[in-house]
């Protein structure tokens, strides 16, 4: 019990508290063009390397296996996502920039073993695809679509990545993912802070809010898709189905158009909530239904790797780790 109320203190209540520091100073005190821009990316990625600093030895800072690069992946994250929304770029310089945020993030977690199948040539680029095409389709939601509550269902949704990844694959994988969750529930305190004195008051407009949930869409898509791609590789067969989890927000797309367009209040936030919990929910039933009845008749217990700096993957037992 002891170790769980560490582990909830250090990975939970610590992260979301330095995010809504880090948040509130920087949406008060900064020119309002550069804050409400770059302050959520910023507060979750110090908070979520701050949470992954205290995590125990097997989270080393100074990298000795591919998924220790995520705090590193973090910072490349919320630079990137910055540079999106205050530099002047046309459309295609904003894909390419996703893009290389994709390419960045595929280089340090796609592992190195022997007999990794397929290739790390194949893989490299369908990974950076990915944290690309998810990046891409959150970022062109519409404004209205990524307010207070997408923030909170960032949050969610990277809660249930970890979850999912630490009961199929890799405990460790899950637990450090983990952090992130309360990060961005830190960053929605912080907007909740901000709009304290009303919408109007707030240096957070809906315009700005849009701005700054752009600048945190890519810190938040390579480290829920890349943790989701690193458990994929850490169980006995790939399973790729954990690559769903995190583009679980883009199911948000139907709610831009009409008739769901027009909902609002209270009945959209249902809505959207639910829309989004459908694939967690999804990915665990088919986890559910295609795990096979032991000689007992009921489903076998899942198996944990334990994915720390001195033991071996299940894809590299006999390789190169």
């Amino acid at each position: 019990m002891r170790e769980e109320l560490q582990f909830l203190w250090y990975s939970a209540v610590i992260p979301t508290i330095t995010a809504a520091l880090v948040a509130a100073p920087l949406l008060r005190f900064l020119p309002q063009s550069v804050a409400g821009r770059c302050s959520l990316a910023i507060a979750a990625a110090v908070a979520f390397f701050v949470g992954y600093a205290l995590l125990p030895d097997w989270a080393p800072l100074v990298p000795a296996r591919h998924w220790h690069w995520l705090p590193h992946l973090a910072v490349t994250g919320a630079v990137i996502g910055c540079l999106s929304v205050l530099v002047p770029l046309p459309a295609w310089g904003k894909y390419l920039l996703y893009l290389l945020l994709g390419l960045i993030g595929a280089s340090q977690l796609v592992p190195t073993w022997d007999n990794l199948q397929p290739g790390r040539t194949v893989l490299i680029p369908l990974l950076a695809a990915y944290i690309a095409l998810i990046s891409l389709l959150l970022v062109l939601l519409p404004a209205r679509l990524r307010g207070r509550l997408f923030v909170f269902l960032l949050a969610a949704t990277a809660a249930n990545t970890a979850a999912i990844v630490g009961a199929e694959a890799a405990l460790k994988i899950g637990q450090t993912a983990f952090v992130l969750a309360p990060a961005l529930f830190g960053c929605w305190l912080a907007i909740l802070l901000a709009h304290r004195n009303g919408p109007k008051e707030s240096p957070l407009n809906e315009e700005m809010l849009g701005l700054a949930t752009a600048a945190l869409i890519p810190l938040y898509t390579l480290l829920t898709g890349g943790s989701a791609f690193v458990g994929a590789m850490e169980t006995t067969e790939p399973a790729y189905i954990l690559l769903l989890i995190p583009a679980a927000p883009v199911l948000l797309w139907p709610f831009a158009f009409r008739p769901l367009d027009r909902l609002a209040g209270v009945p959209a936030a249902i809505a959207n909530t639910l829309t989004v919990a459908i694939v967690p929910l999804a990915v665990i039933a088919w986890i559910l239904m295609s795990s096979e009845p032991d000689e007992w008749g009921q489903l076998p217990e899942v198996t944990t790797i334990e994915a720390s700096a001195g033991s071996e993957s299940v894809g590299a037992r006999n390789s190169q780790s």
